[in-house]
């Protein structure tokens, strides 16, 4: 007897299959849906699979004899089987309504055997750790399927797939490198750190003072147009002075130029800015009307990875008008992971310069680096 089976999305179209094989007089011995479990279904999608054969008569009367029913109903052999399973909310397997074959006895010497475990699919492995991770479920499922592109040298076991999905990952985003001070060439670089609230503006700035200050020698001013928040001030002029840096306050567009005109023979004027909320469009706009007075030649977009995945899309959204030049990600080690950060940094179109993680100044702060980043934003287990 020829037995073939069909694969497709639906039953629908896999019965569609086997009649266009097979014809109207068609059998089907069986139907089940693979990739029965979610990650395998994310991984690869829904499919349901159906074994059929051509000559259903002698697998018709047997299920007629044994009682098979069909919709509800015993199968007859008018209309054809196969009709009747078209047009049935039911698929009726009868192969399970064959005699069962009689088993072969075990010899009284012989050891049973263990079955050996079935291996686990490395994709959807992977693309389970991926979403334990927080990884948005769309990026896993193109991370794994790149992953499998990669691996066309036959490596598909989960450490090979680990490795290849932190590099398709990694060609997704980009990183900026530090902020580019030249002491030699006698112009001054204006760099802008903007965000909303409590995302580590002021913090990140200093530590990028002390650091370029203490560390490369550069000289180095900071202006503060966050008047808003209370102490704000005080706090970057206490950094100030004990990096023993200038520092202006200013509060209209024309004191912003007045201020970046004063520090104009320095090497690097860092300024913080308020904080705003990132649905607050008139305090946006007025930010940047601060900003195109100061002409910054890069503007940072100061992003807390303690927030959601949402939370970090609107801010990248709602911030754009005021054209950042690059994502800095701060509170890394405040989340308890960062799978969350993977979609909205890759879907930013910004490259990525620093990265902090603590509140020390200087010490917690370094340039973004691809590798690592990739790998800290898929979680540790690919590390």
């Amino acid at each position: 007897m020829t037995i073939k089976t069909f694969r497709a999305r639906t039953l629908r179209d896999a019965l569609a299959m086997v009649r266009a094989e097979f014809g109207p007089e068609a059998a089907v011995l069986h139907s089940r849906e693979v990739n029965a479990g979610p990650i395998a279904r994310l991984v690869r999608g829904r499919a349901v699979e159906v074994a059929a054969t051509p000559d259903h008569s002698p697998l018709a009367e047997q299920a007629a004899r044994s009682g098979a029913v069909l919709g509800g109903q015993r199968p007859s052999l008018t209309p054809p089987l196969f009709d009747k399973v078209v047009h049935s909310p039911q698929v009726i397997n009868l192969v399970k309504q064959q005699p069962p074959a009689t088993p072969t006895p075990t010899p009284p010497t012989a050891e049973p055997v263990a079955a050996e475990p079935a291996a686990a699919d490395p994709q959807v492995q992977v693309c389970g750790e991926l979403i334990a991770a927080d990884v948005a479920p769309e990026l896993a499922r193109t991370l794994v399927r790149d992953a499998a592109i990669r691996l066309i040298d036959g490596k598909s076991d989960a450490a090979s797939y680990r490795r290849a999905v932190v590099a398709s990952l990694r060609e997704k985003f980009a990183v900026s490198g530090p902020i580019r001070v030249d002491a030699n060439s006698g112009r001054c670089r204006v760099v802008a750190l903007v965000g909303a609230t409590g995302v580590g503006k002021t913090t990140t700035l200093a530590k990028l003072a002390a650091n370029y200050r203490l560390r490369g020698g550069a000289r180095v001013g900071v202006v503060t147009v966050d008047t808003y928040r209370v102490a704000a001030v005080e706090q970057l002029r206490t950094y100030a002075e004990i990096i023993d840096l200038p520092m202006e306050v200013v509060a209209t567009p024309a004191e912003m130029r007045a201020a970046v005109a004063k520090l104009a023979g320095l090497d690097l004027v860092l300024i913080d800015t308020a904080g705003r909320s990132p649905r607050d469009a008139e305090r946006i706009e007025e930010l940047r009307t601060l900003l195109a007075e100061a002409a910054p030649d890069e503007t940072h977009l100061v992003a807390s990875v303690t927030s959601t995945a949402r939370g970090l899309r609107d801010t990248i959204q709602r911030f754009a008008a005021v054209k950042p030049t690059s994502l800095l990600l701060t509170k890394l080690d405040e989340a308890p992971a960062l799978g969350h950060a993977a979609a909205p940094v890759v879907d930013a179109g910004l490259p990525v310069s620093y990265l902090t993680d603590g509140q020390s100044v200087p010490e917690d702060i370094r340039i973004a680096a691809g590798e690592e980043l990739a790998q800290r934003l898929l979680g540790e287990q690919l590390l």
